[in-house]
């Protein structure tokens, strides 16, 4: 294979630009994927018949690549929420990463999308807490497997897989820090408003299980509502400015599309749930990974119930909660 050489893997087809070899494998460069860092889309004609892409991170051997080596060799198995390591490779300047390529759509293209008023590509507030709830049990196995933050939750690293599961995968690993290890990190190092919590943003940062709970929940509560929470594009968890917006944020269940479409208890838990969430100050969120995932799996429970409610007992169930909606909403 070489350079302008024509590649179609399923419905793709990709020109190679480049070639990056690890010892014996070769891999052939279709597209560059960051502008700061050196991630690529390569196919691999090794993985099974035909081939296929696979995600190839180059990162500066030292101390931090060794690290964020460690997390990723914790998780990359056993976890569907994230990619697998397929191959890795030390060179004196440089550490190759090769990770599964995630079929799916970037969930920041259908934000995009729905926002455009595409509504093929909006995630109903069920569909959306289900994958949330799946992707927060994945976020919670790393932290326990790996001791580690994943730092950088956000739409741009977030695929909804295209195979029959189709959850949410966490695709960039290159904010992911032990957390004994936090005040070691890099300045701006995982810091992408509005999606970073706020403790982030201090003078004295730290992060911990919370911050990624918020980063979560920042993308939870887009996907109900196509707005980012307290609606200053993140400038509210800024230092100066967290005495004057906490305590303000808007129930997503006051702006989002589907207020009718599920019932009034529903949408309490889930605002009650991202009221903590998002909160600005990390110790008024969930106290521990558990508290957190349980009220998610409450959640849940509240949504499967309704979907096994038969359709008239569904409609009747939506006129009492708009009835009851002109005299009481949810916080």
């Amino acid at each position: 294979m070489r350079i302008g050489q024509k590649v179609r893997v399923r419905e793709r087809s990709d020109v190679v630009i480049g070639e990056i070899a690890t010892g014996p494998n070769r891999y052939f460069v279709l597209e560059r994927l960051a502008e700061r860092r050196e991630i690529y889309r390569v196919f691999d004609p090794t993985a099974g018949p035909g081939g296929d892409f696979r995600a190839l991170h180059v990162l500066p051997a030292g101390k931090a690549t060794e690290q964020r080596l460690e997390v990723l060799k914790r998780v990359s198995d056993g976890n569907s929420n994230f990619p697998t390591i397929v191959d890795f490779h030390r060179e004196p300047e440089r550490v190759i990463v090769v990770l599964a390529w995630i079929w799916g759509t970037p969930l920041q293209e259908k934000l995009r999308a729905a926002r455009a008023g595409d509504r093929r590509q909006r995630l109903s507030a069920g569909e959306a807490t289900k994958r949330i709830r799946g992707l927060a049990h994945g976020i919670s196995h790393f932290h326990h497997r790996a001791n580690s933050v994943h730092g950088d939750v956000k739409p741009a690293n977030i695929v909804l897989a295209r195979d029959s599961n189709r959850q949410f995968v966490l695709i960039d690993f290159g904010s992911a820090w032990p957390t004994e290890r936090t005040m070691e990190r890099q300045e701006g190092d995982g810091i992408s408003l509005p999606y970073c919590a706020p403790e982030l943003l201090g003078e004295t940062p730290f992060a911990d299980f919370r911050s990624d709970i918020f980063s979560l929940c920042v993308v939870w509560y887009e996907l109900l509502t196509h707005q980012i929470p307290y609606g200053v594009g993140g400038a509210a968890g800024l230092p100066e400015n967290r005495d004057e917006f906490a305590g303000k944020l808007v129930a997503a269940s006051k702006l989002s599309l589907d207020r009718g479409k599920l019932p009034a208890a529903a949408w309490t838990k889930i605002d009650a749930a991202l009221r903590r969430g998002l909160a600005l100050e990390a110790n008024r969120r969930f106290s521990d990974k558990s508290e957190w995932l349980n009220a998610l799996d409450d959640i849940q429970h509240e949504l499967r119930t309704t979907r096994r409610l038969g359709l008239w007992n569904q409609l009747l169930l939506a006129a009492l909660d708009k009835i009851g909606g002109k005299h009481s909403e949810p916080d």
